[in-house]
């Protein structure tokens, strides 16, 4: 009878260590991909400004007549979206980058901070 509990504890220690190990993975690739998810639809959200941006631009050419300067007009607007979207993908990447460097440890610091204290 003296046997059982040792059994037993060793039992809870193994479901301990499984259900340990499973939130560690899943808890981590939860708050992962849901960051990357957060970082993506920023980035869309900014280039579907930078489009908005530009017709409301372009409603205003219609009523342009000189097809000079419509033209000049239109290619200013041109840059200005482009510089818009290149502006959107360089937070993107710094974003992007940001998470791969340093977001790795504090990713890794909460997850063992969640097994060891929660």
């Amino acid at each position: 009878m003296g046997e059982t509990k040792p059994n037993r504890m060793r039992g809870w220690k193994r479901i301990g260590i499984v259900v340990s190990v499973l939130w560690f993975f899943g808890f981590g690739l939860w708050m992962w991909s849901s960051e990357i998810s957060r970082i993506g639809n920023f980035y869309r959200w900014q280039l579907e400004g930078c489009s908005s941006l530009l017709h409301i631009q372009m409603k205003g050419l219609d009523a342009v007549t000189n097809a000079e300067v419509r033209e000049r007009r239109l290619a200013e607007y041109l840059a200005k979206e482009k510089a818009c979207q290149a502006k959107a993908a360089e937070l993107h990447r710094e974003q992007s980058d940001g998470l791969f460097g340093k977001g790795i440890a504090i990713l890794l610091a909460i997850d063992l901070g969640v097994i060891v204290f929660g």
